[in-house]
């Protein structure tokens, strides 16, 4: 799954938390066949935390990618040098 994958996702989580939140008990009951509200935003937390400890690891794996480094050379000007000399 992709970062952009497990946003969007997260996103979608927010918005339904949001929306369950605005809805009475006996609609959240027949909509999501609960028993109660709360245990479905219980579920809805739990679901948001998977997803935000997904997202911290796209963060943790992210590094800054330097072209010239990954190339064996320290900037552009040491590949010039490199290739025209």
């Amino acid at each position: 799954m992709t970062q952009t994958e497990v946003n969007n996702q997260l996103n979608d989580l927010y918005r339904e938390l949001a929306d369950v939140q605005l809805m009475t008990e006996e609609e959240v009951c027949k909509r999501y066949n609960v028993d109660y509200k709360e245990e479905l935003i219980e579920g809805l937390n739990e679901e948001i935390a998977f997803w935000e400890n997904e997202a911290e690891a796209f963060e943790e794996d992210e590094e800054e990618y330097d072209e010239w480094d990954a190339h064996g050379f320290a900037n552009e000007a040491d590949y010039t040098r490199w290739r025209y000399l």
